[in-house]
C-alpha cells in the first residue's frame, strides 16, 4: 500500500526533463528499491513527464488547452478516452507493485490552480487513504537565468518574442507556491536550486533522489542527463520571428502552416548564447527582490544573489558557421517560411548596421541575396 506520494511539481527549465528521462531509464531500479514511478504508454507515446495527466485528471478548463492539442487530444471525448487509459495503466502498475513510495514528476504541475490543487490531494487521499503522506519536491532557479529559459521556451513552444512579458512576470515563487500552502504544510516542501544540485557528481537525478531516502550506493545507476539543448540567439530571433507571422493556432485549431516547423533543427544553428540586455536583467531582479526574499524566508533556504549573465552582441550575430546551418534549414521550408528568416537578417543587419566590419556587411548581404535568389527558384 502506498504511504507516501512524492509529487516532483516544478519549476520548469530547472532540469525537469533529465529527471524524468533518467528516472524512467531505470525505472525497473526504482521499482525494486520500493518506489513506482508510472511509465504510461498511450496512443504510442510514452510519457514520462506527467504534467499532461494532472492537468487532464484535475483541470476544469474545458476548452482544448495548447498541452492537448501537442498531445493530439482535441476533444473531450479524446479527453476523457486519455485519462481512462491512464487510470487503466496506472491501476495496473499498482497492483503489482509491493513498495510503499509513489513518484510522480511534471514541472507543469507548479501552474495549477487553487481548485485544482485540492482536487490533486483529494484524488489521492481517496486513492490511498486519509494516512497518506505527501512531499512536494520544488527545484528553484536564479530568477533572471530562469527567466531567459522562460523566454527561450515561450519561442519554442510558438509565441513571439516578449522582452516587455519579462516585466509582468514578477512573483513567480510566492504566486505559485501559494497555492500549494493552502492545502500542505511548509514541512510537505522540499526546496531545492538548480544552481546547487546540478553541479554534484550525480546531478539533479541523484540529489532529488537522495532526499527522497532512495539508498545512496544505488544513486550512480541513475544517468545524469542533459535532454534540452538550448536554442541560441539567433535561432530564437529567427524563430520568434514566424512566430509572429505563423501563429501555431488559427480559430483554435492548429496551423497546419507550421508543420515543417522542427524545433530540432533550429536548435542546431550554433551561434551566441542566448541572454537579455543587462539592464533588463537588472531591472527584472529589482522586481523579483521581495519574491526572493519570500522563498528563502518560508521555507529557510539560501537565498539568492544577482549577477550579470553574459550579454549579447548584436555586431557578433550571423557568422559563417550560424549562416551555413541556416542555409541546411532553409531547405527543409516552404518559400514563405524561408522568406520570413530570410527577411529578419536582412531586416536585422539593416538595423544594426553600423556595428559590423565591411567584410562581415558584405559577407551577410551576399547570403541573403544568395538565399533569396534560391527561394525565387522554386515552383
Amino acid at each position: 500500500m502506498i504511504k507516501t506520494v512524492y509529487i516532483h511539481i516544478g519549476y520548469p527549465k530547472a532540469a525537469s526533463s533529465s529527471i524524468q528521462e533518467s528516472l524512467v531509464s531505470r525505472a525497473d531500479l526504482l521499482k525494486e528499491c520500493g518506489y513506482l514511478f508510472p511509465v504510461l504508454n498511450i496512443n504510442g507515446r510514452q510519457y514520462s513527464n506527467h504534467s499532461i495527466f494532472f492537468h487532464n485528471l484535475f483541470s476544469n478548463s474545458p476548452q482544448p488547452s495548447n498541452i492537448n492539442i501537442r498531445n493530439e487530444i482535441t476533444s473531450e471525448a479524446k479527453r476523457i478516452s486519455f485519462v481512462s487509459a491512464f487510470e487503466n495503466q496506472f491501476g495496473e502498475q499498482l497492483k503489482s507493485f509491493q513498495g510503499d513510495n509513489l513518484i510522480f514528476s511534471g514541472e507543469g504541475i507548479i501552474h495549477m490552480r487553487v481548485d485544482e490543487v485540492k482536487k490533486m490531494k483529494d484524488y489521492f487521499i481517496q486513492k490511498f487513504g486519509p494516512d497518506l503522506k505527501f512531499c512536494l519536491l520544488v527545484i528553484t532557479r536564479n530568477p533572471v537565468a530562469r527567466i531567459q529559459s522562460n523566454i527561450q521556451q515561450a519561442v519554442k513552444a510558438a509565441l513571439p518574442l516578449s522582452f516587455e512579458r519579462i516585466y509582468k512576470i514578477n512573483n513567480l515563487f510566492s504566486r505559485t507556491l501559494s497555492v500549494f500552502l493552502k492545502f500542505f504544510s511548509v514541512s510537505d516542501f522540499i526546496i531545492l536550486r538548480l544552481e546547487d544540485i546540478s553541479s554534484s557528481t550525480e546531478g539533479a537525478v541523484g540529489e532529488l533522489l537522495l532526499k527522497i531516502g532512495f539508498p545512496e550506493k544505488l544513486i550512480s545507476k541513475f544517468p545524469n542527463l542533459h535532454i534540452n539543448k538550448k536554442l541560441s540567439y539567433e535561432a530564437v530571433l529567427l524563430l520568434s520571428s514566424i512566430n509572429e507571422r505563423v501563429p501555431f493556432m488559427i480559430d483554435g485549431k492548429y496551423n497546419q502552416a507550421r508543420k515543417h516547423i522542427i524545433i530540432n533543427d533550429f536548435k542546431r544553428i550554433p551561434g551566441q548564447k542566448f541572454t537579455i540586455e543587462k539592464y533588463q536583467q537588472e531591472v527584472f531582479w529589482r522586481n523579483c527582490l521581495d519574491d526572493v526574499k519570500w522563498i528563502s524566508e518560508t521555507f529557510a533556504c539560501k537565498p539568492y544573489e544577482f549577477s550579470i549573465s553574459g550579454i549579447c552582441e548584436s555586431n557578433k550575430r550571423w557568422s559563417r558557421i550560424t549562416l551555413k546551418a541556416i542555409k541546411d534549414l532553409l531547405k527543409k521550408q516552404n518559400k514563405n517560411i524561408g522568406n520570413i528568416i530570410i527577411m529578419f537578417i536582412f531586416n536585422d543587419l539593416k538595423g544594426n548596421f553600423n556595428t559590423y566590419h565591411l567584410g562581415d556587411k558584405v559577407r551577410i548581404l551576399y547570403f541573403i541575396l544568395k538565399e533569396k535568389f534560391q527561394l525565387l527558384q522554386r515552383e
